[in-house]
């Protein structure tokens, strides 16, 4: 079965209005959890070639007094 963006969309519509049910051209699937409605989310994202990896930012913030200044 082939994903598309609607597919994409209605679970993002599902997840966002905290509803564990999903309804496609007249089908219906109800999950068992959130984290399955993500991995579904994460799975159709990965199909459709969205980008699913986290991204880590680090922010390191220098004041500058640390000088051994004279």
């Amino acid at each position: 079965m082939a994903f598309t963006q609607a597919d994409l969309d209605n679970v993002e519509s599902a997840i966002a209005s905290g509803t564990l049910s999903v309804s496609v051209e007249g089908k219906s699937v109800t999950y068992r959890s959130f984290d399955e409605l993500r991995t579904v989310r994460r799975i159709i994202m990965q199909a459709l070639g969205l980008n699913t990896s986290k991204t880590t930012v680090l922010i390191n913030h220098d004041r500058g007094y640390g000088g051994g200044g004279n």
